[in-house]
């Protein structure tokens, strides 16, 4: 009998792993056990196997301590001592490890007996080395105080006889003998130095000898001096040669069995520790073959174990699985299910045999969904066609609006600037400023609806020149500050810390966020003041900050007013736009075109206490600080162009009175042409120095006329002439479009008689 849990097939799964984990960790822990054994085991005889290798060093150190007490014997070297006391020092140390280690390891029976006898051994070998080094200082100081004082005084004693005139008789026996006393006195000297230097029995000999000769010589010449000076040096130096046998005796002798008894018991200790360094390595080996043994019993197990488990999971889960799943393939592809499921299975494979029909149904609810999907999808993009379109449609209605527009304000502007220039009262000038003034205002109206637009569908471009903060901030405060003071306001820097003046971006954009900025604060502040405030600073080495804060004291914002004043077509509220006007993009133009420049703007109000714009744009940094400045308002001179003779092409006849009446204060003569056509028959009958062309023209426009032109059909003197645009065409694009089409320069209007003096004069 089955228990009813035992039917499923995840309680099958995790017995079946249960049993493999079990068996795993049995695996795991003998292998566990028997690599503790094993790592046990290396570190024990790795430890006896540096015991053995420091054995080995001791009796090194016993042989180079041996062959340095040789050396020190010869040449009395303070080096050589001190190399001496620091190899007995290293061998008591190795001495003291060595018996930790067999302590620490048990290793032999009374090797600590054998490490006494080692060091009682290290003790007498000191202690007779130091004597050694006592009788050689002995030495030394018998040879250099005594012997080579009466060497010396013989010397002296031989060198008076042998140089006294009165005994200068060449053929005489005791002239002679006087030089030969001098020679053995000389050869008594070295033989003395030659023992001293190398105490051999033949140099011991040679000094004897030459003593004896020496004395023979004495006795015949009876200095008595001498004689006894010989006496006492040949004392002296019986002494010398039995000092000289003693040290020789303890290095050769004494010292020499002392390391030997030493090196044996070295190699004893040595023996021990190797036979105990091979008993270890033994059970090692016995540890290494049980483990391998348990090991390979688990192994065998194990590959047992999980084969019976694979061909359980394979028959009962994986069989089936792959059934379900050619079956839920036939019903993905939509096709007629054959296959027989067993739906009488009681664990998880049966359930899942049994969805697979209601997987069917699904699948045929879903495939009537896609289709409904399908159809929306068609019926998105559509809609999607259509806004692209209205948006098309859209800048085509801004673009014709802004031609429209200007064109009658390019009649209202240069008749009003013409108007101006005549004899006038008082009154007809005030109506003209005020007329003027409107004018402006609905130009400028017209400019920010086109930047506005230009902004939403990206086509707004940001210049990036070099130019001047300086100069563009007095050209505003300039500008400003008549505005201001026609409402007896205070218009004031009130700080400016500039890092460097020039900075690489776009000037014109700049001058409009301040201009707009200022001209607010002028125009909703009664009484007070407001200031500037502007800061420069690095951000890199590439890159620079600049921050300007604009304060007035004017009538403020509410917090839920400052929520939305930097929205398009907003103001702070009804009241608000009837008493001081606007259209509301001024302040969505400012924080676009911050945007667009790297920075942001801000804004910080109190109600009836005043508010404060801050903002901040990335610039470039230049490799040098400088700028070209111009002054703006520096008028043009006057230069007679009277000589040349200019072609009008203009189809609206205001615009053609406008420009004509301009041309006649610049002493110039225009003859007019209504299109294209006319232009081009007009060219062929006569020569012009310039064409002024407008682009929208009836019958044929600007652009192909200027193509015409080019090619020649105007005439070949005429192929090259300036072609200056003068439209009313403002959107991005419209002056590419006029270069490409031939023209060399382009204006917008309406037409200013400055800008278009300065235009002519650059070209004429």
């Amino acid at each position: 009998m089955v228990f009813p849990m035992f039917r499923s097939l995840k309680a099958q799964l995790i017995i079946s792993l249960t049993l493999i984990i079990f068996l795993f960790v049995g695996q795991q822990y003998v292998s566990y056990q028997s690599q503790n054994l094993l790592v046990i085991g290396l570190a024990s005889n790795q430890k006896i196997a540096e015991g053995v290798i420091q054995v080995k060093v001791l009796e090194k150190d016993v042989l180079n301590l041996q062959r340095n007490v040789l050396i020190y014997k010869e040449t009395q070297s303070s080096s050589v001592l001190k190399r001496l006391n620091d190899i007995m020092i290293s061998v008591n140390n190795k001495l003291d490890m060595t018996t930790t280690l067999i302590k620490k390891n048990q290793i032999g029976s009374n090797q600590e007996v054998t490490i006494a006898s080692m060091r009682n051994h290290l003790k007498d070998y000191r202690e007779n080395f130091d004597s050694v080094v006592l009788l050689i200082n002995k030495k030394r100081d018998l040879f250099n105080e005594k012997i080579i004082i009466r060497l010396s005084h013989m010397k002296k004693i031989s060198s008076e006889v042998s140089g006294d005139i009165s005994l200068k008789q060449f053929d005489s026996p005791t002239y002679k003998n006087n030089r030969k006393l001098d020679a053995l006195t000389s050869e008594l000297q070295l033989a003395a130095y030659q023992y001293f230097l190398l105490p051999s029995a033949e140099n011991m000999t040679h000094f004897q000898e030459t003593s004896e000769n020496l004395e023979s010589v004495a006795i015949s010449l009876n200095i008595v001096e001498l004689n006894a000076n010989l006496s006492e040096l040949s004392a002296d130096f019986r002494l010398l040669t039995q000092v000289t046998r003693n040290y020789n005796y303890l290095v050769n002798v004494v010292m020499s069995g002392t390391a030997n008894e030493f090196l044996y018991l070295a190699k004893s200790l040595s023996e021990v520790v190797l036979q105990h360094l091979n008993s270890s390595n033994s059970e090692l080996n016995t540890i290494v073959d049980e483990a391998i043994f348990r090991g390979s019993i688990m192994f065998i197990l194990g590959i047992f174990l999980t084969s019976v488990i694979t061909l359980y999971v394979l028959i009962r889960l994986i069989f089936p699985i792959q059934k379900v799943t050619r079956v839920f393939d036939i019903l993905a592809s939509n096709k007629e299910l054959h296959e027989q499921l067993d739906v009488n299975r009681s664990d998880e494979i049966g359930q899942l045999m049994k969805s697979a029909t209601i997987f069917q149904q699904k699948n045929q609810q879903t495939n009537t969904l896609l289709i409904e999907s399908q159809q929306l999808n068609q019926q998105l993009a559509f809609s999607q066609q259509k806004a692209e379109k209205a948006t098309q449609t859209k800048s085509m209605f801004l673009a014709n609006m802004s031609h429209e527009i200007r064109t009658p304000m390019n009649g209202v502007v240069g008749m009003l600037s013409l108007l101006s220039n005549t004899a006038l009262n008082d009154e007809q000038r005030e109506y003209i400023s005020l007329v003027n003034s409107s004018s402006e205002s609905l130009l400028t109206l017209i400019n920010s609806i086109l930047d506005y637009s230009k902004i939403e569908s990206g086509k707004l471009e940001i210049e990036n020149i070099h130019f001047n903060l300086t100069d563009v901030i007095n050209e505003v405060i300039i500008m400003m500050g008549a505005l201001a003071e026609n409402k007896s306001l205070m218009l004031k820097i009130k700080s400016i810390h500039l890092s460097q003046k020039t900075v690489i971006g776009d000037p014109t954009r700049l001058k409009q966020i301040l201009i707009n900025l200022i001209s607010n604060a002028i125009k909703f502040t009664e009484k007070g003041c407001i200031e500037l405030e502007v800061r420069l600073g690095e951000i890199s080495k590439e890159k620079l900050n600049f921050s300007c804060k604009v304060s007035d004291s004017g009538i403020g914002l509410s917090d839920e007013q400052q929520e939305n004043i930097f929205s398009p077509f907003s103001q702070a509220d009804n009241s608000t736009t009837r008493k001081y006007g606007g259209t509301g993009l001024g302040l969505t133009i400012v924080k676009q075109l911050c945007e667009l420049m790297g920075g942001d703007i801000k804004i910080t109000s109190i109600i009836n206490k005043g508010s404060c714009f801050s903002f901040n744009l990335i610039y470039r940094k230049p490799e040098h600080d400088f700028a070209e400045t111009s002054d703006k308002s520096k008028e043009i001179q006057e230069i007679n162009l009277s000589f040349k003779k200019i072609l009008l092409v203009e189809d609206n006849r205001i615009n053609q009175i406008v420009a004509t009446k301009i041309l006649t204060k610049l002493n110039l003569k225009a003859d007019v042409a209504v299109n294209g056509i006319k232009a081009i028959e007009k060219l062929n009958l006569a020569s012009y120095d310039l064409i002024l062309m407008d682009c929208q023209m009836p019958e044929m426009d600007g652009y192909e006329t200027t193509k015409a032109i080019r090619k020649g059909n105007a005439g070949v003197e005429h192929q090259n002439i300036t072609i200056i645009a003068m439209t009313a065409n403002a959107m991005k694009g419209d002056k590419e479009k006029c270069l490409n089409a031939g023209m060399d320069d382009y204006l917008t209007k309406p037409i200013a008689i400055n800008t278009l003096h300065q235009k002519l004069t650059t070209w004429m």
